[in-house]
């Protein structure tokens, strides 16, 4: 027993490591593997003076926010947000190689929450929970019309703390920025909360 026990937690611990690797790669062990592949895995008995085979991947539990949602703070947000910084602007995109505004707030949205958004900024702005601005905290969406001669929302961003929110921009990419004052502030129509 103890011997299988000594072949699960050394395939395991070969294995642990694939987070770090950009590439497939082998361990000393002859087994491959590619980042995204950590988890656990079945591993078949140990043959005598052997040992024993990685026999298949057991997908990892779906991802669940650590932090009840009431219990998230300015900071777990800010931080959440600034990994996306310097993301590139992309029309129709979701994730850290190019996001739009609306794929960003949702992206960031179930990254922090496991909440999942509709997917673009009119259905988040029919879909959310109305907020007055005076009563926002962070993770509320904040919409805005930024383009001219049309009523609709056309830009949202996430409320990272007081005054400030995260976005993605045309042409900055996903930044922090002042809701309450200045271009943003002249454009801000209202917001909407998402709760579990």
């Amino acid at each position: 027993m103890q011997r299988i026990l000594a072949v699960l937690l050394l395939a395991l611990s070969a294995l642990m490591g694939a987070g770090c690797a950009h590439n497939a790669a082998e361990t000393s062990t002859g087994l491959s593997y590619r980042p995204g592949d950590v988890g656990v895995y079945a591993v078949s008995a140990p043959r005598r003076g052997g040992v024993g085979n990685v026999v298949a991947p057991v997908p990892a539990p779906p991802r669940t926010p650590s932090v009840a949602y009431d219990r998230l703070t300015p900071t777990d947000w800010h931080l959440a947000a600034g990994s996306w910084v310097g993301t590139p602007y992309r029309t129709g995109g979701t994730t850290r190689e190019g996001t739009d505004c609306s794929g960003f707030a949702g992206s960031l949205h179930s990254e922090v929450t496991g909440i999942r958004l509709p997917r673009t900024t009119g259905q988040q702005w029919e879909a959310g929970q109305e907020v007055p601005v005076n009563a926002l905290r962070p993770g509320d969406l904040v919409f805005f019309q930024t383009l001219r001669g049309q009523d609709a929302v056309s830009h949202v961003g996430v409320v990272v703390g007081p005054g400030e929110f995260a976005h993605a921009g045309t042409s900055t990419g996903v930044v922090f920025a002042k809701y309450d004052q200045g271009y943003w502030q002249r454009r801000l129509v209202g917001a909407r909360r998402f709760v579990p």
